[in-house]
């Protein structure tokens, strides 16, 4: 009726009917804004090739989605430039721009994350994670055998990590039973057991690095290794 709409309206609106999806992206905002700007302090840089791979993943996943939904299966060559203007009645370029964006700063997100933990103190571990005190005795035997750290997280751990022989990503010192462990064992011996959220815990340190100092260009070479 001639009369504005305006965004305020929106999204009080949107918050009251589903006010976790409002919060979730404006945590999403606020942790992209942060991104960005520990990424401007330390000066970070991808490779373009990077970049380019995180943004092909990104139109590949979404694709994915839409060959999974009702109206994908029911248009087998439904591409996701149709998709974004029949569908979601977008501006596929636009729509590209923002999934290049947001896998970019995914890419920086990672390097930031990793960075800061590297400037910690932390350790290297592998972990070997069971669910009762007979599965750690199981462990403990095969180590004792002389089996490797590697094939038993394989073989007995819980954990995801056993698809990568129980490594994990690096441990920052703490409080926490893990972050306890990895610091009061000695480099090359196995640690353990301690019960963690239900689960017990074996671990082995690998290394415990000095921390790292700097910007991208005295840290990014070892940042990216570690990822």
């Amino acid at each position: 009726a001639g009369e504005p709409v305006y965004v305020s309206e929106l999204l009080s609106q949107w918050l009251y009917l589903d006010s976790f999806r409002v919060l979730d992206q404006l945590r999403n905002l606020a942790m992209g804004r942060l991104v960005m700007v520990e990424a401007q302090r330390l000066r970070v840089t991808i490779a373009p090739d990077t970049a380019s791979k995180a943004y092909d993943n990104a139109v590949e996943a979404m694709e994915a989605e839409i060959k999974k939904s009702d109206l994908g299966r029911k248009t087998p060559n439904l591409t996701l430039d149709k998709y974004v203007d029949r569908v979601l009645g977008l501006d596929p370029i636009r729509y590209r721009e923002k999934l290049r964006d947001d896998a970019l700063r995914a890419c920086l997100g990672e390097r930031v994350a990793r960075a800061w933990l590297l400037q910690q103190e932390h350790a290297e571990i592998h972990v070997i994670v069971v669910n009762s005190e007979e599965d750690v005795k199981a462990a403990q035997k095969d180590l004792s055998d002389g089996v490797a750290f590697e094939e038993v997280a394989r073989k007995r751990s819980k954990d995801p990590s056993s698809r990568d022989d129980g490594w994990i990503t690096p441990i920052v010192k703490g409080d926490t039973p893990l972050g306890k462990l990895a610091f009061t064992t000695p480099i090359g011996a196995v640690g353990g057991p301690v019960s963690d959220g239900g689960a017990w815990l074996l671990v082995r340190v690998d290394a415990r690095p000095e921390p790292l100092v700097g910007d991208w260009s005295k840290i990014g070479a070892a940042t990216e290794a570690s990822l």
